[in-house]
């Protein structure tokens, strides 16, 4: 069934690519390279597109959930499972629009399928579904997390990911009021869930920053400084 269903977007990712592949030769872009970002496409013009697949394996010897105390005296065993298995697309055309999707292989469902307009870093504007800026510990990807950084809370203190649109930018940058904002409006209903016509969910976030630099979404430091 996965892999029935992954035929069309790989059919598009295999045209789309070969007609970039044309575009990058005749403006004389950079073509395509393995980066950061897994296998990428970047252009003269700042236009980009990328393709990652990305997947989490674990295996333990002691039981994944330990309710009790009594569960620690429970025998050993060895055991396997994939905790998650994606595949992310993203592209970006001049640096002002920015296009992102990632698909849930393991449970068959959408995360994330938004696009950003970012006309300067004063101001910003998203449509689609993705992790609403509301709770930093939810929205920071549990793939640049390198220790335990989500509390066994925080399940039941984010709104997760909504249908929606928001505008953020930055206020003051580089000065002592250097801030960031949001403010949104969302569904409310969840993760590829149409309002049920019932009132939407507004969402407004000022973050200040007295580093005087935009922090990024990410708990872990994985690069030397």
């Amino acid at each position: 069934m996965i892999i029935t269903r992954l035929l069309p977007l790989a059919a598009g990712v295999v045209f789309a690519g070969g007609g970039s592949s044309i575009a990058a030769q005749e403006e004389g872009a950079n073509g395509w390279d393995y980066g950061d970002r897994s296998l990428e496409w970047s252009s003269a013009s700042g236009s980009y597109l990328w393709l990652g697949l990305r997947a989490q394996l674990r295996a333990t010897e002691i039981p994944s959930e330990l309710l009790s105390m009594s569960d620690l005296g429970t025998p050993e065993s060895t055991g396997g499972e994939v905790s998650r298995s994606r595949y992310k697309v993203g592209a970006g055309w001049r640096n002002n629009i920015t296009a992102y999707h990632e698909y849930d292989l393991r449970q068959e469902r959408m995360l994330d399928l938004r696009a950003t307009w970012k006309p300067s870093a004063a101001f910003n504007l998203r449509a689609g579904q993705w992790k609403a800026e509301f709770n930093r510990e939810r929205i920071d990807s549990s793939g640049r997390q390198q220790f335990v950084d989500r509390s066994i809370s925080h399940y039941w203190f984010t709104v997760d990911r909504q249908w929606g649109a928001m505008a953020s930018g930055a206020l003051k940058s580089g000065g002592s009021a250097d801030s960031q904002l949001w403010l949104g409006v969302f569904g409310g209903d969840g993760r590829s869930q149409a309002t049920d016509g019932g009132p939407p969910m507004w969402i407004a976030r000022w973050q200040w920053s007295p580093s005087r630099q935009q922090l990024p979404f990410a708990q872990s430091a994985v690069k030397k400084l």
